[in-house]
């Protein structure tokens, strides 16, 4: 008789031992592909959110630079108004100053004192002139020094002469002295 073995041999368990292994490999690399696959596009998210973070730094940087030139041109043009309005104050107050002294001469001067030449050079002002006695040009002295616009008065020459015009005696003077402009 003939006998018929149905059951699977060693070698069909063995085969299909190393189908389901082979089987099994595929399905892993299958596996750790689509993994990949998925952590690529992750990754690739990411790097897109990080361009895109990256694009709008340098544009907030930009932004920032043109308002940073922008402050410091203003600055600059605040620092030259200011300068110019220190200038303008400085004019202002030469304008007003040599008339305010002129006006201070004009009140400390006594009655029988006159003035023939007054010249300014180097904040000190030069005056010549006439008076009818010795102690009017000594009073005129004093005035000067009692001013607050007005120091070191000093008498450079006093000389008995006669009126250009007229044949009266008077005392011809000449004197010096520092003056300071008046703090508006």
């Amino acid at each position: 008789m003939i006998r018929i073995n149905l059951l699977p041999g060693k070698k069909s368990k063995k085969r299909s031992a190393g189908q389901q292994q082979i089987v099994l490999l595929v399905l892993v690399l299958v596996l750790i592909g689509v993994a990949f696959f998925y952590l690529k596009g992750i990754e690739d998210d990411a790097i897109a959110v990080l361009k895109e973070k990256k694009s709008s730094i340098e544009s907030e940087a930009k932004r920032l630079e043109e308002l940073i030139g922008d402050i410091s041109t203003q600055q600059k043009q605040k620092e030259e108004l200011t300068k110019k309005l220190r200038i303008i104050g400085l004019l202002e107050r030469g304008k007003t100053g040599p008339v305010r002294i002129l006006d201070e001469l004009s009140t400390v001067i006594p009655k029988k004192v006159w003035l023939m030449g007054l010249t300014e050079a180097n904040g000190r002002l030069q005056m010549e002139g006439y008076a009818t006695e010795g102690k009017e040009i000594a009073a005129f002295m004093n005035n000067l020094k009692a001013s607050k616009y007005f120091l070191e008065v000093n008498l450079i020459s006093m000389d008995q002469s006669k009126y250009p015009t007229a044949d009266i005696p008077v005392m011809k003077f000449s004197m010096n002295c520092k003056y300071r402009l008046p703090q508006s």
